[in-house]
């Protein structure tokens, strides 16, 4: 078992690795390779597996990549491209977490989401970005 770990270490010395790119990747070969399952149709099936096939190469190719600054930069591109879907994610998960004592309120004119205390009745809200005050009920 020792020999297996060291053999590798030295096989990913010096490779690229996994980073977020790589995950969405292997993620999406998973779905694609499941909805194949449900499918119907011969042809839509082949081009289901190819496809997954493909980026399960790609993936395995960016982990195994020595170009470590080339796949750095793909996967800056990727999270930039990514931003806006991860931030309303984000806020998602924070609205379920504090349904219960918080309220997110967007600023009428920057649109800017705040979180509020619930249950606090008539509050004056002054926004942190553009420094604009409403009163609202919570």
């Amino acid at each position: 078992m020792e020999k297996l770990k060291k053999f590798f270490e030295k096989i990913s010395a010096g490779r690229y690795g996994m980073d977020h790119l790589n995950v969405f990747l292997i993620y999406l070969v998973f779905v694609l390779s499941f909805v194949g399952i449900f499918v119907r149709s011969a042809r839509a099936f082949t081009v289901l597996r190819t496809l997954a096939a493909i980026l399960s190469v790609y993936a395995i190719f960016r982990i195994t990549s020595k170009k470590i600054n080339d796949r750095y930069q793909e996967n800056i591109k990727y999270l930039k491209a990514t931003k806006p879907i991860r931030a309303e994610a984000d806020l998602l998960a924070l609205r379920w977490k504090d349904r219960k004592t918080h309220k997110y309120i967007k600023c009428p004119v920057c649109k800017k989401v705040m979180r509020v205390p619930k249950k606090a009745g008539k509050i004056k809200i002054k926004c942190p970005r553009c420094g604009h005050e409403f009163i609202k009920r919570v």
